[in-house]
């Protein structure tokens, strides 16, 4: 028999999590069952480590990842857990003070305990959750300001309105990495305007690769735009492959998030920049 697994978050510290990753919450199905293979798609995953006792939390779509984590007073030993993403991030609006959790592996439940309320949620296997390594390397790594960068984006972002399926260029906001210029140049287009925003990071080390092309569908650039606005750290760094087919923010202690670039529409890069 299993022990209970305990630990207790603040509130605050708790909406905090789960108000940057609930963008990255599935909603593609409206029920949650321990006997659907595909719920898992719907799931948070809470991950504690009694090593360092911090609590991470991860939703992912598959194609935009997001993982926080929470810094605790104790966690009695390892554990992982995928729940409901929707219904945690629903209840948490109403945790008040100090949340207790109880994991009981055997019984297969995670109870929550605020104040005289006591909830209890589905879970699934925490195997089953598909997370991106926390490892990206070969690409250059850029350090820009929180804010400059929300700023550029949101500017960025007005012309990608286009419901053109057959050209998906004109849904993203593309990203070229000029390493020998210390530059990126963010831009997007509607077909007939474009908008363009050259940014100079803080810095920007160099890797085997001096010319990166990529592109973000424009859902994605609302996620990452909501999430600078959430993170603390004034200061973050944004790594990339070499083949530019991932990219991540990270803010040290608050938040990684890691995207899937979209790379068939980066093929109408250079048409892009010729209108």
């Amino acid at each position: 028999m299993t022990d209970k697994i305990k630990f207790e978050i603040h509130s605050e510290d708790l909406q905090i999590a789960l108000s940057l990753v609930e963008p990255f919450i599935q909603t593609r199905r409206s029920s949650f069952s321990s006997y659907d293979p595909l719920s898992i798609l719907d799931a948070v995953l809470l991950e504690g480590s009694c090593s360092n006792n911090v609590i991470e939390i991860t939703a992912s779509d598959l194609e935009a990842t997001c993982r926080t984590f929470i810094s605790i007073k104790k966690i009695e030993e390892d554990f992982a857990v995928a729940i409901p993403g929707k219904s945690l991030a629903k209840l948490q609006r109403l945790f008040d003070g100090l949340v207790k959790f109880t994991f009981d592996p055997d019984k297969e439940k995670l109870q929550a305990r605020f104040g005289k309320s006591t909830t209890t949620f589905k879970i699934l296997n925490a195997e089953e959750f598909r997370k991106p390594s926390s490892e990206i390397s070969g690409g250059p790594i850029m350090t820009f300001d929180r804010r400059e960068m929300k700023q550029v984006l949101e500017e960025v972002l007005a012309p990608a309105k286009s419901a053109d399926d057959i050209r998906p260029g004109l849904q993203n906001v593309f990203f070229e990495i000029k390493i020998d210029d210390n530059r990126v140049n963010i831009f997007s287009t509607d077909g007939v305007l474009l908008s363009l925003n050259t940014y100079f990071p803080i810095s920007l080390m160099k890797s085997e690769e001096i010319h990166l092309t990529f592109s973000l569908h424009r859902n994605n650039i609302r996620k990452l735009i909501d999430a600078l606005g959430r993170i603390q750290a004034k200061i973050i760094k944004f790594h990339f492959t070499n083949k530019g087919n991932m990219m991540l923010f990270l803010a040290p202690h608050e938040a990684m998030i890691y995207f899937l670039t979209d790379l068939e529409a980066t093929t109408s890069y250079h048409h892009t920049r010729k209108l």
